[in-house]
């Protein structure tokens, strides 16, 4: 219980009990949690819609329903996990051997450690390999009214960035 959905409802909650005035504290963080992800949502939910709408050549409107439809079925699933479905089990390889995950932290152990280390990896071999920093720095300072990228900036996006992740994604993956 020391990261993710688990910390947030049962740890924090027990430590806004033993609080004085936990009750009100509590109240104003999960309403300010609630904020936080429904502004977010819009945000991230804006990039899947433009594939969906560029992919079926819908409406805006259409590709936000197919969109928003896929990731409420997903959410449904992942909340029915921690209830009706608490006895389905996804495999998920670790450095103990496989652990079973339900559907919930299954998604959460995807996205965490393959998605967002994969999109790190991505991201910089797009800048360095198939954008360049020529362009990279364009789009950065506006055009070189803002200063421009120094030797650290190229060297983080070529070698220190992909190589803490890997070592991250090896260290997970219990490799190293």
């Amino acid at each position: 219980m020391s990261s993710g959905p688990s910390l947030v409802f049962v740890a924090m909650t027990q430590i806004f009990e033993t609080l004085p005035g936990g009750r009100i504290i509590g109240i104003f963080f999960f309403a300010s949690l609630i904020f936080a992800v429904i502004s977010t949502f819009f945000t991230i939910l804006e990039i899947p819609r433009m594939y969906v709408q560029e992919k079926t050549h819908t409406s805006h409107q259409v590709s936000l329903i197919i969109t928003a439809a896929l990731v409420y079925g997903g959410s449904v699933l992942c909340s029915l996990s921690k209830g009706v479905l608490s006895w389905l089990k996804l495999p998920w390889p670790s450095f103990q051997g496989i652990a079973y995950y339900d559907i919930y932290d299954w998604c959460d152990c995807l996205s965490g450690y393959v998605l967002l280390p994969l999109g790190v990896l991505l991201t910089c071999f797009y800048i360095v390999k198939a954008w360049g920093f020529n362009e990279y720095e364009k789009e950065l300072t506006n055009n070189g009214k803002h200063g421009k990228l120094s030797m650290y900036d190229k060297l983080s996006l070529a070698v220190i960035c992909p190589v803490l992740t890997l070592i991250v994604i090896l260290h997970v993956f219990g490799f190293i």
